[in-house]
This record gives C-alpha cells, sequence and structure tokens, in this order.
C-alpha cells in the first residue's frame, strides 16, 4: 500500500535520528524523581546501551547540576561496570529503599557504603523538575534529561524545547511516577530503527494536519478520526523467522525492546500527550515492562476448555479446582462466593497448597459476603493476601486480574469474579453475562507462573495478609451467614442455554497480553488481532466497558480510545463489526458512558456508510461484565491445502494480519478472552490479563452467545436494574 508524503518524511527523519542515536551508545532510558518511600530514597536512573557493542562505563558520571556519582573503575557493587548492547540497568542512591518499591535490587547505587565515588552527596532528582547529564569518561555529554521545572544549564547542553512531564489524562495519578522513554520492537539486521516508531510519528503528524475538531458531541461530523492508511500493525509486526515455530521461538537477539530513537526531546518520552500510540503511557516501580514490552505468542499441542457466565461457569470452576492434588494459584479482584469458598477449603484441608491474592480496595468495599468467603478459607488454611498500598507503594491502580493456575497443569483466565451473580450454583440463564477459558499450553503455564510469582511476592509492600481482626477487610460480623440459592431476578427465568463447556484440542495459537506491560502493543494482542480485520471478515465484541475517550475530549482525536479507533478502521477496511456494551452498570447520563460511546460509534458509521452497529444492553439480566473479542476471518483466507502455520514462508516479512490468518487450527477463528476492559487505566496501569486463541470450536460457542444476546438488545431497548446484584 502506497504510504503519503509525511509518513515518508516521518520515517527518513527517524532513519537518520536512529543512525545519529548509535553514536551515543547509552541513553537515560528511565528514571524515579518522586520516589515512594520517606525521603525520595528510592530514587533511580535505568542506563540503556542502544549501541552494538559492549561500553565500560568505569569513570561515567551521572551529574544531576549539584551533585554528581561516579563509576569506579573495574568491579562496582559486586557488579561489573560495563553494560551488553541492547542491555539495561539501574542506578540508586539507597539500594534498600530502590528495592522495597521495584522488587529488585540496583545493580549500582552511589550510598554511604556503595561503591560508586560521589560529590555534592550524588545527584538528588528534584520531585518537580531537575535535569540529568551523562557523561563518559573523557567528561562529553552523552546523554541530557529535562523534566518539570526543568534545570537550565543542563537543558543547554543539548536539550530541545519542552521538559518531560507525567502523564495524567484519564484520571492516572501523576505522582510516583517513573518516566521512561518510548520502547518499540527491533529485528536482528534491521537498519533503521525501531519498529513502529516512523508510524508513530507519522501518525501524531497526521493528526496534527487533520483539521480535526476537538468538540464532544455526538455527531459523527464534529470530530474527525482519520481513516487509517494501512493496518496499525502493517510494518510494525515483521518478524524474520525460519520455522513453523511460535513467535515467542525466534532467538531473543532477533526481536528485542529497546529506546526510540534519541532526539533530546519530550517526544521520546512515554508520557508525551501527543503520541496516541506509543506515548500517554504511565509507569509505576514495581513493574515487569522491559520483560513484557509485547504479548507472548505460542503455538502448541493443546487442550482447551470455555466456560459462559452464569450458565456454566461455576461447574467449571468447582471442576477445575476440586481436581486439584498439589496447588491452587488465583488472582482476582474480588472474591465472594459462599460454594466454592467452601470448596477451596476442602481442598486446604485436603493438603493442597491454595493462595488467593485479591484487590485491597475493591469499589464499594470489602462486603460482608466476601469477608465470610475469605474466613472460610482462611480457618481451613488457605493463604490469603490483599494487594493494597503500604507505605505509599501500590504497583497496580487495581489488581484486576482473574487468573487461576492449578497444578502448574492448567491456566484458567476469566472476565468474571468469583461470585453468585456470575456463577451461580447449578447453572442459571439469569446472572452476569462473561466467559472463562483453560488451556495446558506450556509457554501459557510459564508466562501465568511468572505473573503469579511477581505479583504474590510478600517481598512487594503491596503483598499483605489477610487478618481476621483487620475492621474493614476482616473477618464479618459474629453468626453472619451469606445469602445462597439464585438470584432474585433468576426465578422463573429459562434453564441454562450453555451450562456444558467446549472443548477444543489439537496445536493452536495462544496469545498471551498482559496489562499494564503490554495492553496496547500492536505487536499482536487485541490491537494486532483487530488490525487483521478487513473486506469480508467479522469481528463482534462484547464488553463491560468502552469509553468514548481516553482524556479530556478537548485534546480531540488524540484522546479517543485506540480500541473504539481500532473498531472503526476494521470497518473501514470492509469488515463487519459488531459491538454490544453493557446497559447494567453503565450511567447512560455521563458524557464517557458506553451509551455515549455506542451513539457515537454508531453516527461515524452512519456518515462514512461503514458496516457497523454498536448496541447497549443486559441480555442476561445483571449485567455483561465480559470482556470479549471475536474475529472470523472469511475475507482473503487462502485456503488452498493446509493451512499454513506462522513464519512457513521461510524468511519473508510476515505481517500480523499474516500470522492471523495462517495460524495452523484456527480455521480463521479467533476469541479474545480476558479480564482487560475498555477503560484507559485497565489498559495502562491495572494489572489485567487475557488470552487470545486460535480455535473454531470457542469461536463458534462465544459467537453464538453473542448473537443471541444481541437479538436480545435491540436499539433503543431499556432493562431495570435487579435490586440484590452488587459487585463490579
Amino acid at each position: 500500500m502506497t504510504r503519503g508524503p509525511v509518513w515518508q518524511a516521518a520515517r527518513a527523519t527517524l532513519c537518520l535520528a536512529w543512525t545519529l542515536a548509535q553514536s551515543s551508545s547509552v541513553v537515560i532510558a528511565a528514571f524515579l524523581a518522586e520516589g515512594w518511600v520517606p525521603g525520595d530514597a528510592d530514587e533511580g536512573v535505568q542506563l540503556w546501551n542502544v549501541g552494538p557493542k559492549v561500553v565500560d562505563l568505569a569513570g561515567w558520571v551521572i551529574d544531576d547540576g549539584e551533585g554528581r556519582a561516579v563509576f569506579g573503575s573495574g568491579a562496582g557493587d559486586g557488579a561489573s561496570t560495563q553494560l551488553a548492547p541492547g542491555a539495561w540497568a539501574w542506578v540508586a542512591r539507597d539500594p534498600h529503599a530502590f528495592a522495597t518499591s521495584f522488587g529488585h535490587p540496583p545493580r549500582w547505587c552511589f550510598a554511604p557504603g556503595c561503591a560508586m565515588r560521589t560529590a555534592g552527596g550524588g545527584p538528588r532528582l528534584a520531585d518537580g523538575g531537575d535535569g540529568l547529564r551523562l557523561l563518559d569518561a573523557a567528561g562529553r555529554v552523552v546523554d541530557v534529561v529535562v523534566w518539570g521545572t526543568g534545570d537550565a544549564a543542563i537543558a543547554a547542553e543539548g536539550w530541545h524545547g519542552e521538559p518531560v512531564e507525567p502523564y495524567g489524562g484519564g484520571g492516572l495519578p501523576s505522582r510516583g511516577q517513573v518516566l521512561y522513554r518510548k520502547l518499540a520492537l527491533r529485528t536482528e539486521g534491521q537498519e533503521d530503527g525501531p519498529l513502529g516508531a516512523a508510524d508513530a510519528v507519522a501518525a501524531v503528524a497526521e493528526a496534527a494536519t487533520s483539521g480535526a475538531s476537538d468538540g464532544a458531541s455526538d455527531s459523527a461530523s464534529t470530530i474527525a478520526v482519520p481513516p487509517a492508511t494501512e493496518s496499525p500493525s502493517a510494518g510494525a509486526f515483521i518478524q524474520r523467522v525460519t520455522s513453523a515455530a511460535a513467535v515467542d521461538a525466534a532467538p531473543s537477539s532477533a526481536l528485542s525492546p529497546g529506546p526510540v530513537p534519541d532526539t533530546d526531546r519530550a517526544a521520546d518520552w512515554a508520557s508525551d500527550p501527543r503520541d496516541p500510540r506509543l506515548g500517554r503511557r504511565v509507569r509505576f516501580p514495581g513493574w515487569d515492562l522491559e520483560g513484557r514490552t509485547r504479548p507472548q505468542r505460542t503455538l502448541a499441542r493443546t487442550s482447551l476448555e470455555l466456560a459462559i457466565a452464569p450458565d456454566g461457569l461455576q461447574a467449571f470452576l468447582a471442576r477445575h479446582w476440586g481436581d486439584a492434588r498439589r496447588s491452587i494459584e488465583l488472582l482476582a479482584y474480588s472474591f465472594d462466593h459462599p460454594e466454592l469458598a467452601e470448596l477451596l477449603a476442602e481442598r486446604a484441608r485436603a493438603g493442597v497448597r491454595v493462595r488467593v491474592l485479591l484487590d485491597g480496595s475493591p469499589v464499594g468495599g470489602v462486603e460482608p459476603d466476601q469477608r465470610w468467603a475469605l474466613a472460610t478459607m482462611a480457618a481451613a488454611g488457605v493463604e490469603l493476601w490483599w494487594m493494597a498500598r503500604a507505605g505509599g507503594v501500590r504497583r497496580y491502580r487495581s489488581a484486576h486480574a482473574k487468573l487461576s493456575v492449578v497444578d502448574g497443569l492448567w491456566v484458567l483466565i476469566g472476565t468474571e469474579n468469583p461470585s453468585a451473580a456470575s456463577a451461580p450454583t447449578g447453572g442459571a440463564s439469569f446472572g452476569r453475562r462473561g466467559a472463562w477459558l483453560a488451556t495446558d499450553a506450556p509457554a501459557a503455564l510459564d508466562w501465568a507462573a511468572g505473573i503469579v510469582a511477581r505479583d504474590l511476592d510478600p517481598a512487594h509492600p503491596d503483598v499483605q495478609p489477610w487478618q481476621a481482626r483487620d475492621p474493614r477487610r476482616g473477618a464479618p460480623a459474629p453468626g453472619y451467614a451469606p445469602p445462597r440459592g439464585l438470584l432474585p431476578g433468576a426465578i422463573g427465568a429459562p434453564p441454562p442455554r450453555w451450562a456444558d463447556a467446549v472443548r477444543d484440542r489439537g496445536v493452536r495459537m495462544v496469545e498471551m497480553i498482559t496489562a499494564p506491560e503490554n495492553a496496547l502493543s500492536d505487536e499482536g494482542g487485541l490491537l494486532g488481532l483487530v488490525a487483521a480485520a478487513g473486506p469480508g471478515d467479522t469481528l463482534r465484541v462484547a464488553q463491560m466497558r468502552e469509553a468514548r475517550w481516553w482524556g479530556d475530549p478537548s485534546e480531540g482525536a488524540v484522546a479517543l480510545n485506540p480500541r473504539l479507533v481500532a473498531y472503526l478502521d476494521a470497518a473501514r477496511r470492509g469488515a463487519r463489526v459488531w459491538v454490544l456494551l453493557d446497559r447494567y452498570f453503565d450511567d447512560a447520563e455521563h458524557p464517557n458512558s458506553n451509551a455515549a460511546a455506542a451513539r457515537w460509534l454508531n453516527a461515524v458509521a452512519a456518515t462514512e456508510g461503514l458496516d457497523l452497529e454498536a448496541r447497549v444492553g443486559n441480555p442476561a439480566g445483571a449485567g455483561i461484565h465480559a470482556k470479549v473479542v471475536l474475529l472470523r476471518l472469511d475475507g482473503g483466507q487462502e485456503r488452498s491445502g493446509a493451512e499454513r502455520p506462522f513464519g512457513s514462508r521461510g524468511t519473508e516479512d510476515i505481517r500480523a494480519d499474516d500470522a492471523y490468518r495462517t495460524a495452523l487450527g484456527s480455521d480463521g477463528k479467533w476469541v479474545h478472552v480476558g479480564s482487560l476492559n475498555g477503560s484507559e487505566a485497565a489498559s495502562k496501569a491495572n494489572r489485567e490479563v487475557a488470552l487470545q486463541v486460535g480455535s473454531a470450536a470457542l469461536h463458534d460457542r462465544l459467537a453464538t452467545v453473542f448473537d443471541a444476546d444481541w437479538a436480545a438488545s435491540p436499539p433503543g431497548r431499556v432493562w431495570l436494574p435487579v435490586l440484590g446484584v452488587g459487585g463490579r
């Protein structure tokens, strides 16, 4: 596809910038100025070797204009001063305070007792603004960064334009952010910089010249969303692999993250508010950002299983947890299901190690039903933990994942918390619509185990044990008994239609998505999947929440929810798109509600003549709590002979849509299931997880459920809320 002059100019500029950037070799890649522990003792600076050769930092200096720290010759703090190509490492003032916030020690430090020499007490990064210089052993300025109110002297040594500022859109906290450079993927032998960097700059330039209005009306004519000139992943998902293995089987040297080219401007940094693709991001201490820059993908022989909520979820969870013989790990936002709590208690009494991590500050607080469930489990020996703020430290805005690992043999991922509304005992057609998916793919097991190990690590101060005497989150009042049985609205409801789980077995592609690290990556993930939709394809979206705006509407197109823009772009490429959003939890009068998003999508579709329709509904009676996307690739699918696995064309460049269209065993049908909704915080600040699987059996079941829910949610239909169904 022919690219416009803006894109070509941006790419040429970035190619030159990338070439020039290689001469600096090491950059200041991230820093924490406003620390989380008293006295900002956890301040730190990350250095990244973006060059092709090992760099010895002996004699190099980090300087804020008032104090400096000098790398000693030879080993320092037990670590070599050499930094390998593509490697990064942290420098901190107080290694113990740094480890408290980040969960790992720095490689180098300059507090008393550390090996780095200091002058002026060493650099101290002012919260409100300052500057940093990195000098080589000859005293030459290698890199600079200026933030907040800045430092004029340091800015004069090579910084250009406005200082770096934390991103504060969408209600995300600006305090305590780790400011970091935009990260993109590079491939072995690449000559023109990180993948997608030119596309990102071009997108910003195109938006700036599009003349888009910054109004917030639902009328399609009040804001222009520039149609994509190509799939957002085209050119951003190029791989060079020589086998039929999964992407994550490629050698790490062939595909690795790195900072975008250094231009000594705020636009290099991920908090850049003008870049909707690689910018407008936040980061907080304790995230595994460098290790999870892109979604992981595997091609493996696997068993898959899908359960629909509310119809069959209770039986699905009870069977998997009831079969456990060694261990059950569960990450969830909340847990108030009495029978499932008793099941986990029984497993603990049988000698199974059961560990549960929940959000310590759920919306509405910890209700008596959840207190009873937790007290019941704790009495049987279940290890219960909260993720809650402690000493100012909390890694994620919400611990919102729904993930369970059973015996190290099964990974379960869902859209629902274990509750009576989502998993009524015995099954019911009335409740909360959602789904859970299970797989035994080895790479998925390793991925899930890594998340559990990192998040449920008591070394982090935000992981706190459940305590019965806690007045806000402890045991309920003596004698309290939770309600049991079906929800009030289920009386007289039809029997469940989808009580039985659907199973699939074979070689399948499974993709693992993690927020906040890679939920917005278009190197695969949800955006990459949606970008594969084209003429003749069908995209179905069932979501609890899809906000129209991620930021202030006065910012214009740059503040639009990129997921909604992706759905529109799929329709612009010729796909049929159906979007079904929740009405039960929605405040239809709010300007950023699901109802407002649906009206806007329909207005744009009508104006542009797109095959897209959005509705809001409550087909199961207690809300759409699903976070499900279904893609059926019918148009342009090559069906001659057997399907080709990803990468089977040898050393050609493989685009994202090729990966989804030719994945072995998928039949061109894909499902996305997880906890990730369409709010800005979910993608950028929460702990969320999702799986994408190529499976005709799973797709067809979910498509059947979606079509029934769609038919039950005609335009303009109003459902009244059912009393007695709370939670999130």
